[in-house]
């Protein structure tokens, strides 16, 4: 970054003065003749004119005066615009009189002498405003991106406390099903085992992905429900239906799960027949909606249990408060609960 600023530093320098220069020497030859004194005087105008104003920017930020406020910096900016025009004129009346020859210094008029003063005085006044525009801007630009990579920091730091409080409940719930199955039917418990294995590994893999494709995410759903019916038996019933076309949407990892784990112990495990849960997906104008359905009845009054509010902050941190987590009792005996992704853009929408 400081090497860029360095270099666009150097070309304005370069470019603009070499522009100045090149003023003074067509202005010359309007009211001269063309010669090499003509060229060498616009050179060294410009030339001077580069040095002066360098030294400037070395004093501007020696004293700091970009870091300070508008009204605090005009005086002691223009106290060094001014010293640094009457060098820059002292120069240039020097290399007039004792090099170039153009005139002596009893030839030299105080109207003329003013004049060139203030003509080069508005010149530096004016590289000395473009220095602070430039350095203000550059510095609000740099201000405003550490802030973004700070939120960003700070909504990482966020996501992964949420995951490692997700992942413990998951484990705890899937080791309690073993442990009461290991007695009953030990068989069903090693096929529990094994899919449970297969599950925590997705978890454990997925704890370093900001999202997955919805295609993982419903096929470790899956085995979550496969591994929860070896518990329920007949009374667990599911059913997905997710389009192909959303198949390589991203999503939150383990989002599903939670709410596919939060539809049985809510829902199904109170039903003394059980019930189904019943998983849609669909995408429309750069929105995903997957809706969990399941058998059960929402107690009132409404409240989210840890699951279910991670899954809502992690959605809001990674997607943007208008995507949202929806818990409703559609109808006695039926309980909706939808998840909203709202992609600002494509990037999350399809890939």
């Amino acid at each position: 970054m400081k090497r860029n600023s360095s270099i666009f530093y150097w070309s304005l320098q370069l470019g603009a003065w070499s522009i100045f220069s090149a003023i003074h020497v067509l202005s010359s030859v309007l009211v001269m003749p063309f010669s090499v004194a003509v060229i060498a005087n616009g050179l060294f105008i410009g030339g001077s004119g580069f040095v002066v104003s360098h030294v400037l920017r070395t004093l501007f930020k020696k004293y700091r005066l970009a870091n300070k406020s508008i009204r605090s910096i005009l005086l002691p900016a223009f106290a060094l615009v001014l010293a640094g025009t009457m060098l820059w004129e002292a120069a240039i009346v020097f290399v007039h009189v004792a090099i170039l020859r153009f005139y002596s210094l009893s030839n030299i008029s105080l109207g003329s002498t003013m004049f060139w003063f203030y003509y080069y005085l508005v010149a530096l006044s004016l590289w000395s405003v473009l220095y602070f525009v430039f350095k203000i801007v550059a510095q609000r630009r740099s201000e405003k991106i550490e802030r973004l990579e700070l939120a960003l920091s700070l909504k990482d730091a966020q996501l992964q406390n949420l995951k490692w409080q997700l992942n413990p409940h998951f484990l705890f719930n899937s080791l309690n099903s073993v442990r009461a199955l290991i007695s009953e039917d030990p068989e069903r418990a090693k096929d529990m085992v094994t899919r449970m294995s297969s599950l925590l590994r997705y978890a454990l893999n997925s704890s370093d992905q900001k999202t997955v494709s919805l295609e993982t995410e419903i096929d470790a759903v899956r085995t979550y429900l496969e591994l929860e019916k070896i518990r329920f038996e007949s009374r667990l019933h599911y059913e997905i239906e997710v389009p192909p076309s959303c198949l390589s949407l991203r999503i939150l990892p383990m989002c599903l799960q939670t709410l596919a784990e939060n539809a049985i112990k809510h829902g199904i495990a109170k039903l003394p027949r059980g019930g189904t849960v019943r998983i849609v997906a669909f995408a429309e104008a750069n929105t995903l909606h997957v809706k969990i359905l399941n058998s059960g009845d929402i107690v009132s009054p409404l409240r989210y249990g840890t699951g279910l509010q991670n899954t809502e902050d992690r959605i809001k941190l990674m997607f943007g408060p208008r995507s949202q987590l929806r818990l409703q009792q559609l109808e006695p005996g039926l309980v909706e609960t939808q998840l909203v992704l709202e992609y600002g853009d494509h990037e999350n929408f399809d890939r």
